[in-house]
C-alpha cells in the first residue's frame, strides 16, 4: 500500500538513516577512543619508563613496525602523541553523534559539522600514512587501524549529506545561523579541552624521572666488551646492547655518546652487541629479527670489533660512523659499506678494489670475534629481553667502586636530562632493598 504522504514517507525514511548513521559513528568512535588511549599509554611507558618498551607484537616485518613508527620523531606533535589527538577527535565525533541520536531535531545543525570533521579526519590520516609509507619507508598495523576507522567516519558523513560535498561544507556557514556558530564553538572548545588534559597529565607525568624495584638489578655482572671509552674518575658507566641496523637504538646510542663526549673525565660509554641474525645470534632460538637480517646486522657487528681489534679505541667511532649507515636507502652493512665506514674514522689503507686486507680478513673468518658477539646476545635474551636496546647505569662512589645494584632500562627513552637521569639512578642503587638477581 502506498504511503498517503509522499514527502512526509521520505523525509521520515531520511531521518531513519541519518539517524541510522549517527548510530555507526558512535560504534566507529568508541573503538577508536580505546585504541588512541591505549597507543597514548603505550607510547608514554616506552618513552618515560625503565621496564617496558614498544610492543613488538604489532611488527609484522618491514612495512608492519610499529615500534619505529611510534618512537619516531613524527608521532609527536608539541611534545603531545599524535594519538592524544586522535582521542579528542574521536570523542569529539561521538559527542556529535550522541547528541543527533539524543535529539534528532538537532540533526540539521550538527550534520555540517560532522562532515568538516569527516574531511579533517580523512586529510589528516592521508597526510600521515604518506608519511609513514613514504617517508619512513615502514607503517604500524595499529595506525592503518586508525585510519580505517577515520576513513570509515569520512564515508558516513559523506553519505549523510546527498546534496553533495560542497554543499554540505558550505551548509555550516551559509546561511549563518546563531545555532549553529554555538555547535561549532563548543566542538572546537571540547576538543581543545581534551587535548589541554591530555598535553598537562602527560607532561607532569614524563617530567617525573624515578627507578623502582623493576629497574633494578645487581651489578658486577655484564660480559666483557671491548668498545668503551675511558675516564680518569669513572662517576656512572653507561652500557648499552644494541643492534646496529636498530633505529632505536642509534637514537640510545647517540644520546649517550653525546653525554659521554661533553663529559669525558667521569662518565664511561660502553658498548655491547645485541645483533639478532645469522651466527651473531649464538643458535638462539628467539630474538631473530627480520629487519636485522635484511641488512645484516651481524656484519656490522663484526665490523665494530674488528675495528677495535685494529686499531684498539677506534670501536665506539666505528660504532657511530655503521650507525650513520642507517641513512641509506639500501641495505645498510655490506663488506663495501662496513669499509668506508671504517675509511670515515681513519683506516685509509683498506683497500677499494680487493679483499686482501687484515679488515676483511677479520670480518670473514675470526671465530673469536663471532664467538664474543654471540656471548653477548645469549646474555641478553636470556634475561627475557627480546627487543634492543637495553641500557646499564651502574654509579660508582667516591673511591672507585661501582655500587651493587644498576639500574636496567629497556627499550630508547626520551630523557628530559641525562645529567638528571644519572642523580636518579644513583639515588635508586643506593636505596636498601631487594634486588633481581643477576641472569646466570
Amino acid at each position: 500500500m502506498a504511503p498517503t504522504n509522499p514527502r512526509k514517507y521520505e523525509a521520515v525514511q531520511q531521518l531513519s538513516n541519518e539517524l541510522g548513521a549517527c548510530g555507526l559513528l558512535c560504534l566507529l568512535s568508541i573503538p577508536g577512543v580505546i585504541l588512541s588511549l591505549f597507543l597514548t599509554l603505550v607510547k608514554f611507558r616506552s618513552d618515560y619508563r625503565c621496564d617496558y618498551a614498544m610492543l613488538s607484537a604489532c611488527s609484522i616485518g618491514r612495512w608492519f613496525d610499529c615500534n619505529h613508527v611510534l618512537s619516531s620523531d613524527a608521532s609527536l606533535v608539541f611534545k603531545l602523541p599524535i594519538s592524544a589527538y586522535s582521542t579528542g577527535y574521536y570523542l569529539a565525533v561521538l559527542g556529535l553523534a550522541g547528541a543527533a541520536l539524543w535529539r534528532p531535531r538537532l540533526l540539521s545543525v550538527l550534520r555540517p559539522v560532522l562532515l568538516w570533521l569527516g574531511w579533517i579526519g580523512l586529510l589528516v590520516v592521508l597526510g600521515l600514512a604518506t608519511y609513514t609509507v613514504f617517508g619512513l619507508r615502514e607503517g604500524c598495523s595499529y595506525c592503518f587501524i586508525i585510519y580505517g576507522l577515520t576513513g570509515a567516519i569520512f564515508c558516513i558523513t559523506a553519505l549523510m549529506h546527498p546534496q553533495g560535498h560542497w554543499q554540505g561544507l558550505r551548509t555550516l556557514f551559509v546561511p549563518w545561523r546563531p545555532r549553529q556558530g554555538g555547535v561549532l564553538l563548543l566542538t572546537c572548545l571540547a576538543f581543545l579541552a581534551l587535548i589541554s588534559v591530555q598535553m598537562v597529565e602527560y607532561r607532569r607525568s614524563a617530567a617525573s624521572v624515578e627507578f623502582d624495584e623493576r629497574c633494578l638489578v645487581h651489578g658486577n655482572f655484564l660480559p666483557e666488551t671491548h668498545l668503551r671509552t675511558r675516564a680518569p674518575r669513572l662517576t656512572a658507566q653507561i652500557s648499552l646492547f644494541v643492534d646496529f641496523a636498530c633505529h632505536h637504538c642509534r637514537r640510545e646510542f647517540e644520546f649517550w655518546q653525546n653525554f659521554v663526549t661533553a663529559n669525558p673525565d667521569e662518565y664511561v660509554l660502553e658498548l655491547y652487541h645485541f645483533a639478532r641474525e645469522g651466527e651473531c645470534m649464538g643458535g638462539a632460538k628467539r630474538g631473530f629479527s627480520g629487519l636485522s637480517s635484511q641488512h645484516f646486522s651481524c656484519l656490522a657487528a663484526q665490523a665494530a670489533e674488528c675495528a677495535e681489534k685494529l686499531r684498539p679505541g677506534s670501536g665506539v667511532p666505528m660504532a657511530s660512523a655503521l650507525f650513520a649507515l642507517q641513512d641509506s636507502t639500501s641495505t645498510y652493512f655490506t663488506e663495501r659499506s662496513v669499509r668506508d665506514a671504517a675509511a670515515s674514522i681513519g683506516f685509509t689503507n683498506i683497500p677499494t678494489d680487493t679483499f686482501d686486507h687484515p679488515f676483511y680478513t677479520c670480518l670473514r673468518g675470526d671465530e673469536q670475534v663471532t664467538r664474543h658477539i654471540a656471548g653477548h646476545t645469549r646474555f641478553i635474551l636470556e634475561s627475557g629481553i627480546v627487543d634492543p636496546p637495553v641500557t646499564y647505569i651502574t654509579s660508582y662512589d667516591a673511591d672507585g667502586m661501582a655500587l651493587p645494584r644498576t639500574v636496567q632500562i629497556q627499550g630508547a627513552k626520551r630523557y628530559s636530562s641525562a645529567l638528571r637521569t644519572l642523580q636518579e639512578a644513583r639515588k635508586a642503587a643506593l636505596e636498601d632493598s631487594t634486588a633481581k638477581p643477576p641472569v646466570e
